[in-house]
């Protein structure tokens, strides 16, 4: 454990080892890309690889192990979710007009702020945090969170004036999509086929994603100007707001509610703070949209992240 001069407690701890790793890993991605060890490709396919393969093995073999959870414990989680991204939306609407940004990086700027980087941060972080519950707790917040993405996420991804495609409800149905709903069966009827060799292989397969994701990160951080990352106002205006002040306010809120765990509550404070997803940057990029601002708020909010995710937990820790 990491020592500090008062007690931070377990789980800052735990929190803090796990940001350390997330940055060694985020460093090597970096450095690889720097001197050629990795190439665009790679990055690429490393991408997919942890979309498809490895993240939904982490939600598949991690859900069935939440003790004690069921479907009525659920609704609260997936409407708040709703009224989560919502609120999230609107201090993108708020730090858009702060920053000074119009057309495609205001939409890029909402889009960044309503969607955290669940997949890459939040489903290694929570799992390593709180284990089976925060599993759970991920695995129905990601329902709203797909649904919202994959149609209004997508329509801020277009550049303004341009048609935007209908949506097409194929694109819920992918892999981590899929795992989540196989858990939640699992989990519904009580089986937890731990112990299996087949089934502790897929366990050791996820467990593998948060290193990967993090190189992936540090690599994508690599191949932009360095300078433009720390030089534009719109990512900072997202890091002090959805990543330090949002979460902070956020907590005591959900401590009032009296359906609210208190390990749900942390764990639905720390998605709010997620730094930036990714996915919303690849968007951007494919529709022709302002991809070098998203690029820029993942980046940012990323490294940002190593320092206000320990700073709202320890904060939340003194709420109680």
């Amino acid at each position: 454990m990491i020592e500090t001069g008062f007690n931070m407690g377990a789980e800052i701890n735990k929190l803090i080892e796990q940001l350390l790793i997330f940055f060694v890993m985020m460093c090597v991605g970096f450095v690889g890309m720097k001197i050629h060890l990795l190439t665009s490709a790679a990055l690429d396919a490393t991408a997919r690889m942890i979309s498809k393969i490895m993240l939904p093995a982490m939600l598949l073999t991690s859900i069935p192990t939440s003790a004690g959870a069921n479907f009525v414990d659920a609704m609260p989680i997936l409407c708040f979710a709703i009224v989560l991204m919502a609120s999230l939306y609107g201090l993108g609407s708020l730090t858009a007009k702060m920053a000074g940004l119009t057309d495609n990086q205001a939409n890029i700027q909402k889009a960044m702020c309503t969607f955290g980087n669940i997949g890459f941060f939040g489903i290694p972080l929570l799992i390593a945090l709180y284990g089976a519950q925060g599993a759970f707790t991920l695995s129905i917040y990601t329902i709203g969170d797909q649904l919202v993405l994959w149609t209004f996420g997508v329509y801020l991804t277009y550049p303004v004036g341009v048609n935007r495609e209908g949506f097409d409800w194929k694109k819920l149905i992918s892999p981590t999509t899929c795992a989540l709903a196989a858990g939640l069966i699992l989990l519904a009827f009580r089986c937890n086929p731990a112990g299996n060799f087949l089934w502790d292989s897929v366990v050791g397969l996820g467990n593998c994603s948060k290193y990967l994701a993090m190189i992936y990160i540090g690599g994508t951080a690599a191949e932009i100007p360095f300078r433009s990352i720390f030089t534009k106002k719109g990512p900072y205006f997202i890091a002090l707001a959805k990543l330090l002040i949002f979460p902070i306010l956020l907590y005591p809120v959900l401590r009032l509610l009296p359906f609210m765990p208190q390990t749900t509550a942390k764990s639905l404070m720390i998605i709010a703070g997620l730094p930036s997803m990714t996915t919303i940057a690849v968007l951007a990029r494919s529709h022709g949209s302002d991809s070098a601002h998203a690029c820029q708020c993942v980046v940012l909010t990323s490294l940002l992240s190593l320092v206000t995710l320990p700073t709202v937990l320890f904060i939340a820790s003194l709420i109680g």
